[in-house]
């Protein structure tokens, strides 16, 4: 059976923002590029992955979620909250296997962390 679901309005909705958004609008107006409230993860898969398969499963998650979509800006004194209609998600491929052939698997997985650090100390864009 194939589900359906509802899809965004094809067009920019902008509405006031929540006090703990107006917050972190605040945090990160005295504190720019600050990683303080960025939480991650990473998840180790194990067998056969089809990368189309999954970047489609995030773009559809970014579709139907409107705060995955979301951004901030400031009208005056006030803080809004704009829900953008689309948003194309960006996932690099960055492929470890010949770090882990050449210099064996504690090579790639040093290299497997420093990306995901790297990426944990990018600043989050409002």
């Amino acid at each position: 059976m194939k589900q359906t679901h509802e899809h965004p309005p094809a067009r920019m909705q902008a509405g006031p923002s929540s006090p703990a958004q107006d917050r972190f609008w605040f945090f990160d107006k005295i504190a720019p590029g600050s990683t303080m409230y960025n939480v991650g993860g990473a998840l180790e898969l194990d067998g056969p992955l089809d990368i189309g398969h999954l970047r489609q499963a995030v773009q559809t998650c970014v579709a139907r979620h409107e705060i995955l979509r979301t951004c901030f800006t400031a009208r005056g004194a006030r803080v809004l909250q704009v829900v953008v209609p689309e948003v194309t998600v960006a996932m690099p491929l960055i492929d470890l296997a010949a770090l882990g052939r050449d210099g064996g698997p504690d090579v790639a997985q040093a290299e497997a962390d420093r990306l995901i650090t790297a990426e944990l100390d990018r600043p989050f864009d409002l």
